[in-house]
């Protein structure tokens, strides 16, 4: 196996045995699925896995709903433990509009209900997804080239003003440097002879 096939990660974590299998299928040609029923058992294993983006329950059954599980993989990003601008989109039944609010106001990316047009709404959300990333990517590129660019224009202005300093001070008298060598044999002229 090479490296263009293996797959890139995500995580669900879904504990509906229906959703969790109708998100596999929709994911699981392209993505390497890692479908956990809990927050707990996301949390005990997420750091691992790297996931490109997650899609988690808001309703989960165990110590930790989602939105607990949410907050907890927050801290994870800001303790740099998983990467910042991991996309999490949350997944609920729920149709309460604060609910919405709050869980983007914590740091999901999107929010999907459950129905019948939540595949096409994923859909969208990933190519908004890969969009995003694709453009993070650009931009990173970009500057790292810039960055190159500026390392290589400041290094040769900086070889520039060492050649100039050492075409200077050595075309100064002799006596008048630390090191008296001198290649261009100042020491004969007449600005440098002394007049008795």
């Amino acid at each position: 196996m090479n490296a263009s096939d293996v797959k890139t990660p995500i995580v669900i974590v879904e504990d509906d045995p229906t959703w969790g299998e109708v998100l596999t299928k929709l994911f699981d040609k392209k993505y390497s699925i890692h479908l956990f029923t809990s927050g707990e058992e996301c949390m005990a294993n997420i750091t691992e896995i790297r996931p490109k983006f997650m899609i988690l329950d808001y309703h989960l059954e165990g110590m930790m709903s989602g939105w607990d599980t949410l907050k907890e993989i927050n801290k994870l990003k800001t303790a740099k433990k998983l990467d910042p601008d991991t996309p999490i989109i949350m997944f609920t039944a729920q149709t309460d509009v604060e609910v919405a609010a709050r869980v983007m106001s914590d740091g999901a990316f999107d929010y999907v209900r459950k129905g019948e047009d939540a595949v096409d709404r994923f859909r969208i959300i990933l190519r908004n997804i890969s969009r995003l990333q694709e453009e993070r990517e650009r931009f990173v590129a970009e500057f790292q080239v810039k960055i190159k660019r500026n390392n290589i224009y400041f290094g040769a202005i900086g070889l520039l003003i060492f050649v100039i300093s050492t075409v200077v001070y050595l075309y100064t008298c002799p006596d008048a440097r630390i090191i008296t060598w001198d290649p261009f044999n100042r020491a004969q002229t007449a600005s440098c002879m002394k007049i008795n």
